[in-house]
């Protein structure tokens, strides 16, 4: 996504933020019956549900686990659906019943937009300052709305439904409550933003003064009580800084500030709705239950409603109707035990409906348990409002992790990082921490939460607000991070260009770091001899892959043997996985370098947020889809990926586009020449080194260079492997043995004896990473010549500079080229001493000062 869409999108989002109190009061004129539409009840859906369309078909990586996760949530509403049908309820409290059921959909559709717009987004702190900024400008709205209904003597009651002795006034909103409950999960929040530094002191007044005032105003306990609470803990906070913080800059506008709104609300605290409601509530659980019609405090009325039901459905299959009817009588009873040995006082609601309801739990049957025994279906005050016991009581153990699965999981994770963090985290992650938990409290102690759409969306900004803040402690602390150690995941350390370049690689970096080679396989031939013996080694398995001997005793036909083997392959690949999982998890190092994609995504996946995860990819993709998917989808955790060439950094950036993770980082590996040794070019002497393997089309070459039929020239081949006797072979058949030495596999001194004798190196391969080969020649001074590939060639040779390149495997073209080239002394000569000058650019001198550059971005300063 473009920055620009991104704006776009993101902005569309924070002004639907803007709209909730217009919301709030169309939803209102819907109930008063003003509005003969729930405006706000089509709109709000229809437009999340717009957003979430377009970011999920468009830039959403695991749209699997998204369509799964919905799956089961239809599934649930249709076990629920059809359990309160098999009551024969009526068809309108059923169908209130799954809209509360849609309103959880609605919240689950937000956490998913403003995740992803988090996920999208090019700047996290920005991301965090402009959902603040949304959300004091929101509160402002909802607060100067409310003051004007009551100025005006427009505002409607919050209690005018419940209990009408009780004083409140909620505006021209729905809910008193819900906005009471909003104003506490994000008061401490709003009270760091707003009191910054950076905005001038009637802002403060003008954001801050007027949700004191609403608080107040609206009656209910819980918000009032809260925001003297976080008023009298930034005076004990900002005080103790002062005394014992050096640094610490007392605000002396905002100390006195706050002060006055704190004794402001203590000194006319009984005068406001909140003291009067108190009051009335004590009042009422000092009235003796003798006083209390019987029909007024039990669930008779409920009971009654089935008792019809069973009357008027007597001649149909209503087992499950008689069996409900008798788990709610057995509630009543418990209600009224309760009541008569003072263990429960019938003006406890709250306590009242949740004792009812897990009598009925209890009660009910396994399915009902599962999807829940209903919400609505009692009538006699008796539905619960807590909403973490509604969830599980009314809604089944299924409703419950389906309706909190987000906000539980994000609880757990902010709380195990608090609790790890606990000596560095900065006060705006504590308060941010803290009205998570306030939203916990209050679902727990009052309700009247995450149900209701005019509440869902500030407890999904408060859970991304949080989960940022989070990100961006970590980022700081791994930009700070003093790196010492090194560990470099390795699949072995056997002969191949990877290990290779990986213990190049090491051993130039060991000179400033400790460096650590973390093998899976123990390998028999190895390159430990070149490893340098300040660096650790550790084997995770001690043993070696079996795949040869599988394919021997297939082949051979030894099946007892090959299944043995198989077992042996099984064994392995399992603890393959869970060896790089430990050596993960255990390890002590300051940086993680994997060398290959199936560690790297065990890395992304395993590795430790603090630490800096490097993912080096030594192969190009070849449009291989698991390859490319496991790039762009599971380097989530990955801070640097490695690139060879220039051509697979563009390919990177393009799979990873969606990823704001990873920072990709064009860094070939490097060679070890000390530049010392270079041809004379004297002899007509062309050479190839490198695996006698298919894509490597050696036989291309043994054909070029009989083509080319010069007398006085060689073809040296070395290198060995699975295509070495067919190569043999051709070289007979076309009668070059004199001319073609197949020299095998040979070390690097004996190889530069042989590249300081020849003219051109010759590749004729139809794929390359970045084929170190051509560099190890240019160190020499050997010009190169080779076939396009997808990528590397291009990364090596500059056309017509230090090499040809000859597109589209024309053979013709490639033999005019060596001619020439033969031909040409000036021309050899300069293309001589530039192959040497790119051999330098990719020296240890250069690379390791990338490598240094990389790390020193997170050196601790």
């Amino acid at each position: 996504m473009t920055k620009k869409k991104y704006s776009i999108i993101f902005n569309i989002m924070l002004f639907f933020v803007l709209l909730q109190p217009v919301f709030d009061i169309f939803s209102n004129l819907y109930i008063e019956g003003i509005l003969k539409i729930g405006i706000s009840t089509y709109i709000k859906p229809l437009f999340v549900g717009l957003i979430t369309l377009i970011l999920f078909v468009k830039y959403n990586k695991n749209k699997k686990i998204w369509i799964l996760y919905m799956f089961l949530f239809l599934g649930y509403i249709l076990g629920h659906y059809l359990i309160l049908k098999n009551l024969f309820i009526d068809t309108s409290i059923i169908n209130q019943e799954i809209r509360f059921i849609i309103n959880i959909i609605y919240m689950v559709l937000l956490f998913f937009d403003f995740y992803m717009l988090y996920k999208l987004s090019y700047d996290k702190k920005n991301y965090l300052i402009k959902i603040k900024k949304t959300i004091s400008i929101t509160f402002l709205i909802y607060s100067i709305l409310l003051i004007i209904s009551v100025l005006t003597n427009t505002s409607g009651l919050t209690y005018e439904y419940a209990d009408k002795t009780k004083l409140g006034f909620k505006g021209w909103y729905d809910s008193g409550q819900i906005l009471g409950h909003t104003i506490s999960i994000m008061f401490p929040i709003l009270l760091y933003t707003l009191l910054k530094p950076r905005y001038k002191w009637y802002y403060r007044v003008l954001f801050i003064l007027p949700i004191i005032i609403v608080v107040s105003l609206l009656g209910t306990k819980v918000p009032y009580f809260i925001v003297i609470i976080v008023l009298f803990l930034y005076l004990i906070i900002s005080i103790y800084n002062k005394i014992f913080n050096k640094f610490y800059k007392l605000n002396i506008f905002n100390l006195v500030f706050v002060l006055i709104c704190l004794f402001s609300m203590l000194f006319t605290y009984k005068y406001t709705p909140v003291h009067h409601n108190i009051n009335v509530n004590n009042e009422s659980a000092t009235t003796s239950i003798e006083s209390y019609k019987k029909e007024e405090i039990n669930a008779s009325s409920t009971i009654k409603y089935y008792d019809n039901l069973i009357k008027l459905n007597n001649d149909k299959n209503i087992t499950n109707l008689k069996q409900y009817r008798n788990w709610v009588s057995s509630a009543n009873k418990k209600l009224l035990f309760l009541y008569d040995n003072g263990k429960l006082h019938p003006s406890d609601i709250r306590n009242k409906q949740l004792a009812y309801s897990i009598e009925l739990f209890k009660e009910s049957s396994l399915k009902y348990k599962l999807f829940g025994v209903g919400y609505l279906n009692h009538f006699d005050g008796l539905s619960i409002e807590r909403d973490f016991f509604m969830a599980f009581l009314s809604f089944g153990a299924l409703g419950f992790v389906f309706f909190l699965f987000v906000p539980i999981l994000e609880f757990i994770k902010a709380t195990i990082y608090m609790l790890k963090n606990r000596k560095t985290n900065d006060l705006e992650t504590y308060l941010l921490y803290a009205s998570f938990g306030i939203f916990f409290c209050i679902s727990i102690y009052a309700g009247y939460t995450y149900i209701y759409t005019n509440f869902s969306v500030f407890l999904v900004l408060l859970v991304m607000m949080l989960k940022c803040k989070i990100d961006i402690n970590e980022d700081y602390k791994r930009e700070r991070l003093d790196v010492k150690k090194i560990t470099f995941l390795m699949l072995h350390l056997g002969i191949g260009g990877i290990e290779t370049s990986t213990i190049n690689t090491a051993n130039a970096l060991c000179k400033k770091y400790d460096i650590e080679l973390v093998s899976l396989y123990n390998l028999k031939n190895n390159q430990l001899n070149k490893i340098n013996k300040n660096i650790k080694v550790k084997f995770l398995y001690n043993g070696e892959p079996n795949k040869e001997e599988f394919n021997a005793f297939l082949k051979d036909k030894k099946y007892f043997k090959v299944l043995k083997e198989g077992i042996k392959s099984l064994y392995i690949l399992i603890i393959k996985k869970l060896f790089i999982i430990k050596a993960i998890l255990n390890c002590k190092s300051d940086v993680i370098v994997s060398t290959r994609v199936e560690f790297s995504v065990l890395l992304s996946k395993f590795g430790a947020r603090k630490k800096i995860k490097i993912a080096q990819e030594h192969h190009h993709h070849n449009d291989n889809k698991k390859y490319i998917g496991n790039l762009s989808y599971r380097y989530n955790n990955i801070n640097y990926l490695f690139a060879l060439t220039k051509t697979l950094e563009q390919d990177y950036r393009n799979f990873l586009k969606y990823n704001r993770e990873t920072e990709i980082i064009l860094m070939p590996n490097m060679i070890k020449s000390k530049f010392d040794k270079i041809t004379d070019l004297k002899e007509n002497n062309l050479i190839f080194v490198g695996r006698m393997h298919e894509c490597k089309k050696v036989d291309d070459l043994i054909n070029i260079f009989y083509k080319l039929n010069i007398d006085d020239s060689k073809l040296f081949i070395i290198g060995d492997g699975e295509k070495f006797n067919d190569i043999k072979n051709l070289v007979n058949d076309l009668k070059l043995q004199k001319k073609v030495e197949l020299l095998g596999f040979l070390d690097q001194n004996k190889i530069s004896k042989y590249l300081v004798k020849s003219k051109l190196f010759c590749m004729t391969s139809t794929t390359e990473g970045l084929p170190m080969v051509l560099l190890e020649a240019m160190s020499h001074g050997v010009p190169c010549i080779a076939y396009e590939t997808k990528s590397g060639v291009k990364d090596v040779i500059d056309n017509n500079e230090n090499g040809f390149i000859i597109y589209n495997r024309n053979e013709d073209e490639y033999i005019n080229k060596i001619k020439s080239l033969i031909n040409n002394k000036k021309l050899l000569k300069n293309m001589s001493k530039n192959a040497l000058a790119k051999a330098k650019s990719f020296s240890e001198k250069e690379i390791v000062k990338s490598w240094v550059n990389i790390l020193s971005k997170n050196q601790e300063v």
